[in-house]
């Protein structure tokens, strides 16, 4: 793929717009691949009901594989924070969105690493 198309497809996702990007472990050792999928997929549909897709410049969310810590998860990862977070739960990736993402505040509990503030994006 040639920077042409790179470049396109950076425009087409406003990846210079995004808000946030959480990354979810699916990788299966800390949770589960079946859970990591099913919190990523149910968080998405939260985004996309919420309008804060990435192409609309709000948060992206991807499954990834192992994230290394290989206990309590899914494990997150809040970028561009570096926030990392235990289980990383449909309902507790919403929660990370309404505390840390869109209210400036990391969700202390379950808070395993990074920052302890939130940077304004």
């Amino acid at each position: 793929m040639g920077k042409k198309d790179l470049d396109r497809k950076a425009k087409k996702l406003q990846l210079g717009k995004l808000r946030a990007h959480v990354l979810v472990c699916s990788a299966g050792k800390c949770a589960g691949k079946a859970e990591g999928e099913r919190a990523v997929k149910k968080f998405k549909k939260s985004l996309s009901a919420r309008k804060l897709t990435a192409r609309s410049g709000g948060v992206m969310c991807s499954a990834v594989g192992c994230l290394h810590i290989c206990a309590g998860g899914p494990i997150a990862v809040v970028w561009p924070d570096a926030t990392w977070y235990r289980d990383a739960t449909a309902e507790n990736l919403d929660r990370i969105l309404e505390e840390h993402v869109l209210g400036g505040k990391v969700v202390k509990e379950l808070r395993i690493a990074g920052s302890k503030r939130v940077k304004v994006v």
